[in-house]
């Protein structure tokens, strides 16, 4: 059986590492395939919450009242 990994960087994969799912080499952790999907999902939702933030303080700046 081969397995496939991949190279992510390690602040990313902090919620697999609690899990001891990934491997930690040279400041990238190594990802299994079947993890990888859950790192994706993590990274995208870190990121739309940090667009919503910024999209908030647009919207308080903005108001007249």
């Amino acid at each position: 059986m081969q397995w496939e990994f991949y190279k992510v960087p390690f602040k990313e994969s902090v919620a697999l590492l609690r899990e001891r799912r990934v491997l930690v080499k040279s400041r990238m952790a190594l990802v299994p395939h079947c993890d990888f999907l859950n790192t994706i999902i993590i990274a995208k939702r870190c990121h739309l919450l940090y667009a919503d933030s910024r999209l908030a303080d647009l919207r308080v700046l903005g108001d007249a009242r």
